[in-house]
């Protein structure tokens, strides 16, 4: 019993199907899709820029262990034209002119991606809007209904975006273990990134996180403490009570990580901002404040957009 009241409730606050939808959730949810759309194709344009330099494959990723990503590299005009038509199926997407350009927009992105991060290692940094555009691509295939695609596409994101999360946590004590916050670890990356700096700019000059860490054992040891349990209960962001308070001690991992690290996942913090905090609220709120004209108004405009 406790366990099927846990995945209803569980259901409820990711997907609520049954919940009536209003003008603040459609307004998010399209604001955030137009973000998706525009930061995959500035990604995919700066891969196809980047992908001149690339000559051969040393650590194929994801398709790219079935399909030969070879005539993607050099003076090879394909990076150009998959961006170009990754950027038309997107905005197909977005019209609602296909229900299948999203996936199609998906796959040719994992294509770019996998034939960019071909040397050894991947970034990081577009993750999420991976995700997101994965969940996006599912709920458009999977409902013709409009409310039921959007709210598949949401409760999706926040899933992964907490999965994500709690599986680096987890991944942390399966490779090192407990004491993989010691402060001594936060003292090595800081050493490294250092060398990073150095090899890109010639010079590194710390920052006062950094000062600090690299002075104190224990206040190092607390920083890494702290990501690592933002990480291991970010699962909260499954539940509506629960994920702001989640969302916001994750923002501040991913600042303390930018000061600590010199490295900033901005768009990773964008989106989870975006998806996490209870905009939709606060714009119901401003909007029940108007009168009954301007607001029905409102209304009809989310219905034609949505």
């Amino acid at each position: 019993m406790w366990l099927a009241r846990w995945r209803m409730r569980l259901l409820r606050d990711l997907f609520g199907f049954d919940d009536e939808e209003s003008f603040g959730e459609v307004a998010v949810h399209r604001f955030f899709e137009a973000c998706v759309v525009l930061w995959t194709i500035e990604h995919v344009a700066r891969w196809a820029e980047q992908l001149e330099t690339i000559t051969r494959v040393v650590r194929p990723l994801g398709l790219g262990h079935y399909i030969d990503v070879s005539p993607m590299f050099g003076d090879s005009p394909w990076p150009e034209v998959n961006a170009l038509v990754i950027a038309c199926l997107l905005l197909l997407g977005f019209a609602r002119v296909s229900r299948f350009a999203y996936a199609g927009a998906l796959l040719l992105t994992h294509w770019q991606y996998v034939a960019r991060w071909c040397l050894g290692k991947a970034s990081h940094g577009a993750s999420f809007i991976g995700l997101s555009l994965m969940m996006m691509a599912l709920g458009a295939l999977l409902f013709h209904d409009r409310k039921r695609a959007r709210r598949t596409a949401m409760g999706g994101i926040l899933f992964f975006f907490g999965a994500g999360y709690m599986s680096a946590a987890f991944s942390k004590l399966i490779a090192t273990g407990p004491h993989w916050i010691d402060g001594y670890h936060l003292w090595l990356w800081i050493g490294e990134r250092s060398v990073d700096m150095h090899s890109e700019t010639g010079a590194f000059n710390m920052g006062l996180v950094q000062s600090l860490a690299t002075r104190s054992r224990a206040f190092a040891t607390l920083l890494l403490a702290g990501g690592f349990f933002a990480e291991l209960f970010a699962f909260l962001l499954w539940f509506r009570k629960t994920r702001p308070f989640v969302a916001l001690v994750l923002l501040g991992m991913h600042f303390g990580i930018g000061l600590a690290m010199n490295i900033v996942f901005a768009y990773n913090m964008a989106l989870l901002a975006m998806a996490a905090f209870p905009w939709a609220v606060l714009i119901n709120q401003t909007v029940a404040r108007l009168d009954s004209r301007h607001a029905g108004r409102l209304r009809e405009l989310a219905t034609r957009l949505g």
